[in-house]
């Protein structure tokens, strides 16, 4: 089941957000540490509404933030001029990894976008996360790019995906 996420499922959230951060740490993905994501970007999403959990029995799979918002690095590729989400802060609970949640809350935002009559999604990912640019690329995703982001010393690859072509 898929709902908004509230402030009581902040501390699951942020357990979940630890252990992606070691994962990534071990995997030489230095994508998010110790500086992002924070507790207070995930409370701006719950109070902005755009933070959509997975659950299962009560239980966080995992979690996606879908808005509008797009960095300014983004302005230097060649993105569709169309309405478009933006998927941010996409995690699934290392426990449950291999379960398919990840692809199941991309497809959640695909349906999100379509339910607003949006046919864009776009997002990114670091370089280095292997996991999430064999996601992107399996659900036909195009690369538009690679940006500088963060301050981070490697590249983050930008998607997009036409809905309803």
């Amino acid at each position: 089941m898929y709902r908004l996420a509230e402030v009581k499922d902040l501390d699951e959230i942020m357990i979940i957000v630890h252990h992606t951060v070691n994962e990534m740490k071990d995997s030489y993905n230095p994508q998010w540490d110790e500086h992002y994501p924070l507790r207070e970007d995930f409370l701006k999403d719950i109070r902005e509404r755009t933070l959509y959990i997975l659950e299962d029995r009560e239980e966080i799979k995992g979690f996606i933030v879908l808005n509008q918002e797009t960095p300014e690095e983004y302005d230097e590729l060649d993105w569709h001029k169309r309405d478009y989400l933006v998927i941010h802060r996409l995690a699934v609970n290392p426990a449950d990894r291999q379960g398919g949640y990840a692809t199941q809350l991309i497809q959640f935002a695909e349906q999100s976008a379509v339910d607003q009559h949006i046919t864009v999604i776009r997002s990114d990912t670091s370089s280095m996360n292997i996991e999430m640019n064999k996601i992107f690329q399996r659900l036909d995703y195009q690369l538009k790019g690679q940006i500088n982001f963060h301050g981070k010393p490697f590249k983050f690859n930008c998607y997009e995906k036409l809905l309803n072509k």
